[in-house]
This record gives C-alpha cells, sequence and structure tokens, in this order.
C-alpha cells in the first residue's frame, strides 16, 4: 500500500495518519515473525519490500515488487553492463 500511496501522492487522512504511520514503524515485527518458516521467492521478495518501503525505499520495493522472479538475470545483466 505505501508504494502505490507514494506513487500516486495519495495523502494518508488525518484521522488514519497516526495509526497509519505506527504500524509502518512496527512492520519490520511481521517480518520478523516470519524468518523462521520456509519462504517461496514470492513471499521473499513480499517481505522484503513492505519492510523497504516501510523504511522509505520505494525505489527498492518497486525493483522487489515489479521484477518477477525468471526476469532476475536478465535485469542483472543488463544493470552490470551498463
Amino acid at each position: 500500500m505505501e508504494v502505490a500511496r507514494i506513487q500516486r501522492q495519495t495523502p494518508v487522512p488525518e484521522n488514519l495518519r497516526g495509526a497509519y504511520f505506527d504500524s509502518l514503524k512496527r512492520l519490520f515485527l511481521l517480518a520478523a515473525h516470519v524468518l523462521p518458516r520456509s519462504w517461496d521467492n514470492t513471499m521473499c521478495r513480499s517481505v522484503l519490500a513492505a519492510v523497504s518501503a516501510a523504511k522509505g525505499h520505494i525505489g527498492t520495493a518497486r525493483l522487489l515488487l515489479d521484477i518477477d522472479e525468471e526476469d532476475v538475470g536478465e535485469v542483472l545483466k543488463w544493470y552490470l553492463a551498463r
């Protein structure tokens, strides 16, 4: 949600602002809760993207959400060749 909110420049309503931003600050606790579980690639990217967005790293979150696993090799190849 935070990635889309930032991209669309949508303000958080005043009556939700405190709870919304407090929840972003605590998102890492949810991520820590799922650490012991087995993760597939989708879960890995989702958790990392959520933590990235919560910490204000929207570009990193977008990259994790937008690049499919089968495209990672091609994206890395492009990036390293620039």
